[in-house]
């Protein structure tokens, strides 16, 4: 199986009185660890967000893309690692990062690695109503060691 780098790109569109999230989950089931090297969010006006990691508590989603470019004769491949996006009026609780409100706010997240193990998602949100958001994941995923199965 091996190492596979992704990149996933995803966005939820503003939605009067609801809070925009983005998420990457990986699967209980996937036999994989979920290494995200870097994202980046850009929410559609001048608003903050947070992100943070749970359990997962947001089931379904779409595939990401591996984009390793060993397999660039192949074209994408589906990731384990799944993608949605969702409105809610509350805010997700489980908050481990936030960035300030500023015009065309980006957050770029490279002071360290972020590890989702089977069963957990990294939610990215704006901390304000009626804005929309696009996130851009890059993260690889690798088989689960022996040691590292719960």
């Amino acid at each position: 199986a091996g190492v596979r780098l992704c990149s996933a790109h995803v966005t939820d569109a503003a939605v009067a009185g609801q809070y925009s999230h983005c998420v990457l989950t990986n699967p209980a089931n996937s036999g994989i660890l979920c290494v995200v090297t870097n994202f980046l969010a850009r929410p559609t006006g001048g608003a903050g967000g947070t992100w943070g990691i749970q359990a997962v508590s947001i089931a379904g989603g779409s595939a990401g893309y591996a984009v390793d470019s060993r397999w660039s004769a192949i074209g994408n491949l589906n990731g384990a690692c799944l993608l949605q996006t969702y409105t809610n009026a509350v805010a997700v609780p489980g908050i481990n990062g936030r960035w300030g409100a500023a015009s065309s706010t980006s957050l770029t997240d490279r002071r360290r690695d972020i590890v989702l193990s089977p069963g957990y998602q990294l939610i990215v949100q704006t901390d304000t109503v009626n804005v929309g958001l696009t996130v851009e994941f890059d993260y690889y995923e690798r088989p689960l060691l022996p040691s590292e199965a719960r």
